[in-house]
């Protein structure tokens, strides 16, 4: 069996569609730790909120019009699954002021990162075609599946958690606030958009299934 050959055959016993048996325990250990997981959220998006309304109490911030939660890929071979939140104002990724928060996904990414580490158990009947590389490239391949359950989780959570939110409802906002979720500075889905009507200033406040 050649390198090529070895691969393969790991990918198709150990990783190939995995992701259907740990959405099971994703969603079991989501419902077992509901009010743990969402307070979390709610803790570090107020974070970000506060920073940014403290700012523009002084003057140093505009108006919010991003908020932006993405996945920090790099903690990810820590073991750990990040996501940023963070405030922007009209000057987007141009605004120097950092308003963030962090909050651990650990629930969601927790099965692969089990799941990967136990496959560095397999290795040694591959005769080292194989290696633990290998094995740290798959985890960023796998990374997307888990990132979207995230994604899609973010959809009916944000909308629905907002109210609850302290600092949110402190800073001042854009009419057209958009919260988005994606990678780093790359590629976002939208969660949520609040819009103004033009005629009679009543706002929208709208989740991703909406628009």
């Amino acid at each position: 069996m050649n390198r090529q050959a070895a691969l393969d055959d790991l990918v198709e016993r150990f990783v190939m569609n995995q992701w259907i048996t740990d959405l099971a325990l994703i969603e079991s250990e989501y419902e077992r730790r509901q009010a743990e997981i969402e307070s979390a959220f709610l803790a570090a998006f107020d974070e970000a909120c506060k920073q940014s309304a403290m700012l523009q109490q002084t003057g140093g911030k505009g108006k919010a019009v991003y908020i932006y939660i993405s996945l920090l890929r790099t903690q990810v071979m820590e073991g750990r699954a990040g996501y940023r939140i963070e405030v922007y104002d009209e000057n987007w990724f141009m605004d120097r002021q950092d308003c963030a928060g962090v909050w651990e996904a650990d629930f969601i990414f927790q099965p692969l990162f089990a799941r990967m580490e136990a496959l560095k158990g397999q290795l040694g009947q591959y005769a080292r075609k194989v290696t633990v590389m290998d094995i740290d490239q798959m985890i960023q391949l796998e990374l997307i599946t888990y990132h979207t359950l995230t994604i899609e989780l973010l959809k009916e959570m944000v909308p629905r958690l907002l109210p609850r939110s302290e600092w949110f409802e402190s800073m001042v906002r854009s009419d057209a606030l958009k919260i988005l979720a994606g990678e780093y500075r790359d590629a976002s889905e939208l969660l949520y958009h609040c819009r103004v009507t033009d005629e009679n200033r009543q706002t929208q406040e709208l989740g991703a299934d909406a628009l």
